[in-house]
């Protein structure tokens, strides 16, 4: 298989979608400190420092099956972070996280848009997927405004964050042939 690597930038109307650096340690650490954020997460820790963000940016180094684009601002501030996974052939998971001080404006519908419309036109997939905790249907909105909707499948899922796992809707966005 290819490996995934974000190479180039994907532009919304309010955001710019660029490749995560070695350089935004520092601020990635300080959105994933937050323990609202950590525990909706199945992969942040808590507590999250700049090591964990160090660890995690040279992880992204060597994966060959992931592809995480730092969210900005139009300042070009990091503002969040999305991703994909890959999970099968054609098929992948989408996440995402926005700073505490950035929720509820569209931000997360933004990015996860574009990035799940880069995974269909950049990587050919057939099917995107993602989740939300059932505790969380903040995402779970952000994912229907993207236009994934419900598999019709609660999963245990692991959440890092919280050290144990919750509930989780599966949901999907398949390509339209």
């Amino acid at each position: 298989m290819t490996q995934l690597r974000p190479t180039e930038r994907i532009r919304t109307p309010r955001l710019t979608l660029r490749p995560l650096a070695r350089a935004d340690a520092t601020r990635l650490a300080e959105i994933c400190s937050d323990y609202e954020l950590a525990r909706m997460t199945s992969r942040v820790p808590h507590p999250y420092d700049r090591d964990s963000a160090e660890a995690f940016l040279e992880y992204l180094e060597t994966a060959d099956d992931e592809n995480v684009f730092a969210i900005t601002a139009p300042n070009g501030e990091l503002i969040g972070n999305a991703g994909l996974t890959r999970t099968g052939l054609k098929t992948y998971e989408l996440g995402y996280l926005v700073a505490s001080d950035r929720r509820g404006c569209g931000v997360a519908s933004e990015a996860a848009r574009a990035l799940a419309l880069y995974a269909l036109d950049a990587f050919g997939a057939r099917r995107v997927t993602s989740g939300h905790y059932v505790d969380n249907p903040a995402s779970g909105r952000v994912l229907w405004k993207t236009g994934f909707r419900p598999t019709g499948e609660i999963v245990r899922q692991w959440s890092e964050g919280r050290k144990g796992h919750v509930l989780c809707n599966r949901m999907a966005l398949w390509r339209v042939s």
